[in-house]
């Protein structure tokens, strides 16, 4: 069997900023509509403190996307993806404070989601690993059916775990990472956001049940 999709994105620039300035990104970076038997779609939050965080975040839905990066390669796919970077952001002359900027690096959260097709039924499963803050929501209907990895609005924090281009502050990926699965049913809805419209989601759906699985290592 195949899985029956439609994805689009909706984003906009942080107030003030124009859109060059957008430092998020996610994949597709095309609206599609199709048949496929799986499917990888992801996000990533640029951090703004930082600089060249665009570059990053983009880099990293493109692997992920890709199939490049996964649950389990995250650490060890990194090292091309840092290499990249620096590559990228470097190959025109930078000012001297952009240069104390770029060895700082770049930092961002991530959410990939996979969907797959089951063989013989309709519906599948779907697989999503995630670091930092923004999530994950699978909807039935009017049914919040998993919320992850934050399942509460109160569990946003102004200091997230957050994927950087520098190998040193990726140390403690292993221990921040967070891995969830499920299934799918034909007609179910996915929904992938950065954490300032995710936090809003969760503080103001009013009108959904209770979040009655998700399950994370």
């Amino acid at each position: 069997m195949s899985i029956q999709v439609a994805v689009d994105a909706f984003w906009m620039p942080k107030a003030g900023n124009s859109a060059e300035e957008y430092e998020d990104a996610y994949w597709p970076p095309t609206p599609f509509a199709g048949t496929a038997e799986s499917i990888s779609l992801a996000i990533a939050d640029g951090a703004t403190e930082a600089s060249f965080s665009g570059p990053w975040a983009r880099l990293l839905v493109s692997a992920i996307g890709r199939g490049d990066i996964t649950a389990a390669s995250l650490e060890e796919s990194l090292p091309l993806l840092e290499e990249t970077w620096k590559k990228d952001v470097g190959a025109k002359p930078l000012a001297w404070y952009a240069e104390e900027k770029l060895r700082s690096g770049a930092f961002a959260a991530i959410v990939g989601l996979k969907l797959t097709a089951n063989a013989t039924e309709l519906g599948g499963s779907w697989n999503a690993f995630a670091v930092g803050d923004s999530c994950l929501f699978h909807t039935r209907g009017d049914r919040l059916v998993a919320a992850f990895p934050l399942e509460k609005w109160e569990d946003f924090d102004s200091r997230p775990f957050l994927v950087s281009s520098i190998a040193d502050s990726n140390r403690t990926l292993t221990k921040v990472k967070r891995e969830a699965s499920g299934s799918w049913e034909d007609g179910d809805n996915f929904y992938l956001m950065t954490d300032a419209l995710a936090c809003w989601f969760l503080r103001f759906r009013i009108l959904w049940e209770p979040v009655d699985f998700v399950r994370s290592v």
